[in-house]
């Protein structure tokens, strides 16, 4: 037997979606195609002539496989980076949380001295 109380936790728990009008449905599903598009146009292009981009040089002397080798070392360059910081301010933070922790044991046992 639901109580008043339990009555209204149940009703403002219901979640009213937000209406979408029909033009911002058009317009993000025209988004959408477009980029796709887009993207299967570029894949499409470079698929087509894939001899030329990555046997003749694109920027100076690199071509499109040294562009691709040298973006990949640059991402998997800045994943580390990332892992290390995390790894630094996980240590910075636990050592922190210890110095208060024992800063606030220090201030409890002067507390009880007194």
């Amino acid at each position: 037997m639901p109580t008043e109380k339990t009555a209204d936790l149940r009703r403002q728990m219901i979640i009213r979606k937000a209406n979408c009008s029909r033009t911002v449905t058009a317009k993000s599903l025209l988004s959408f195609i477009l980029v796709w598009g887009l993207w299967f146009l570029t894949a499409y292009l470079v698929a087509d002539d894939r001899q030329h981009l990555f046997n003749h040089p694109l920027i100076g002397s690199w071509t499109l496989a040294d562009i691709g080798k040298t973006a990949f070392a640059a991402v998997l360059g800045q994943i580390a980076l990332i892992q290390l910081w995390s790894i630094c301010m996980t240590v910075l933070n636990r050592r922190l949380r210890h110095e208060n922790t024992a800063a606030q044991k220090t201030e409890k046992t002067a507390e009880y001295a007194e």
